[in-house]
């Protein structure tokens, strides 16, 4: 049931739909090199124009593929996630080609808004459309022009159109924000968490002893899931991915640091309380001497990739680990570094949590602002987005 004045019309009742150019055509008459858009270009709601590459194509062709302002471009398939993806073109080069693997929508002047179709092919409700018509292989699905073209779009009054694209424009803003404020502060621990490794010695006029990773902590194995057995109880098990179940054997009774060790050789990870490691890790506990939070930090800043081994699948061996000498200072100054460090990731982790949380409230305002099931008012949205 749609609300009061809305519609539900086939994309090319209005809007055209374009296809794209192919590669490697041969025997060109008068051909030019012309930037052009390939699928990698084409995000979920904006464009990645770090490489752009140029293809060749007939003078009296460059019309015929030449994206104006306002095309609306999606993508012919890839990876379930990528099924339908685009975002609106504003221009930034001219002229710019667009490759047949992926479809200019043009919408028609004031019935479309390019901003508004754009999020609703990106909604849950454009998702669910373009993967139930896809055709499926292995973790990739593609759609073809006709599917394309006969694409269900909910149409609202014009206006309305462009005031819901509007509000999920003022909740975007706030995302970009969000993340180039995280981006910072991340970069901002990184250059604290390496001069309080590299220079903070000198600085202070501090004493360091080398020492081996293997005199400050104990390393130990984790267990095979065969090994784990399943039993209620409250706590997480846990490898280089995070929490992947519950309840198991061999219970680690303390805080730990995670290293990945198989696969994927993960950034350290520390663990407050009881857990059962996974045998991709290794779990590192304190001896005398060693502040355990610090020892995180400090292993956080090895780049430990660098030492995996080159055969097979990527390892990290206990040995390669314990032997790694390090500049170790005081306990005191162990317990003065971790505190900044952790005033860092606390400022850190608060921004990923807004961030999650603005993402979460942006999809049910989409949900809701294009399917009708509310409708806008942009003085409660900007007010909802500044709180």
């Amino acid at each position: 049931m749609l609300p009061d004045g809305w519609r539900r019309v086939p994309l090319h009742k209005i809007a055209e739909i374009r296809t794209g150019l192919a590669k490697g055509k041969k025997e060109l008459r008068a051909p030019v090199e012309i930037p052009y858009l390939r699928v990698a270009n084409v995000q979920d709601g904006h464009f990645n124009l770090k490489e752009i590459k140029t293809i060749r194509v007939e003078k009296d062709a460059i019309e015929r593929y030449a994206l104006i302002e306002g095309d609306v471009l999606m993508t012919e398939g890839g990876d379930f996630d990528k099924l339908g993806r685009g975002a609106v073109w504003r221009a930034p080069i001219v002229p710019c080609l667009h490759q047949n693997h992926v479809f200019v929508v043009r919408p028609y002047a004031g019935q479309l808004d390019p901003d508004y179709l754009s999020a609703l092919s990106g909604s849950a409700y454009g998702r669910n459309y373009f993967l139930s018509c896809a055709k499926r292989s292995t973790n990739l699905a593609s759609i073809n022009s006709s599917q394309l073209k006969v694409f269900p779009v909910l149409v609202p009054p014009y206006q309305e159109q462009r005031e819901i694209a509007h509000a999920l424009e003022i909740w975007t803003a706030a995302i970009d924000t969000e993340e180039k404020l995280l981006i910072n502060t991340r970069k901002q621990k990184a250059a604290i968490l390496r001069k309080l490794f590299n220079t903070y010695q000198t600085e202070h006029h501090l004493s360091f002893q080398k020492k081996a990773i293997g005199d400050l902590v104990c390393i130990h194995y984790g267990r095979s899931p065969n090994e784990i057995r399943s039993v209620q109880g409250p706590y997480p098990i846990i490898g280089t991915g995070g929490k992947v179940g519950s309840s198991a054997h061999y219970l680690v009774d303390a805080g730990a640091v995670i290293i990945g060790r198989k696969g994927s050789i993960s950034s350290p990870r520390f663990v407050q309380g009881k857990f059962w490691p996974i045998d991709t890790t290794f779990y590192c506990l304190p001896k005398d001497g060693c502040n355990l939070k610090w020892f995180y930090h400090l292993v956080s800043n090895l780049n430990l990739e660098q030492y995996s081994e080159a055969s097979g699948v990527p390892s990290l061996s206990r040995g390669t680990i314990e032997s790694l000498r390090v500049k170790v200072p005081e306990l005191d100054v162990q317990d003065q570094i971790a505190a900044i460090l952790d005033v860092a990731d606390h400022e850190i982790g608060l921004l990923e949590a807004q961030l999650v949380k603005l993402k979460i409230e942006k999809r049910a305002l989409m949900r809701d602002l294009l399917t009708g099931k509310r409708r806008v008012r942009l003085s409660t949205i900007e007010e909802a987005v500044s709180a």
